[in-house]
């Protein structure tokens, strides 16, 4: 798509895509509780797996509002 009288290039509709999921899963870690973060580095695997399925989850939330 070439830009004409305005409109955006596909390239940049990317781009603007991109940006804004960037910044909501970055929005998303940022307001991570203590928990996730703790468990994420926990040396149990346990822990750490339930920590990265509830932070995909959340990102995936964050992510279809």
């Amino acid at each position: 798509m070439q830009k004409h009288s305005g409109h955006l290039t596909s390239s940049r509709l990317s781009t603007v895509h991109l940006d804004d999921t960037a910044a909501t899963i970055s929005k998303v870690i940022e307001n991570a509780p203590d928990w996730l973060r703790q468990d994420l580095t926990s040396k149990d695997a346990g822990l750490r797996t339930r920590a990265e399925e509830t932070l995909a989850a959340m990102i995936v939330a964050g992510l279809q509002k």
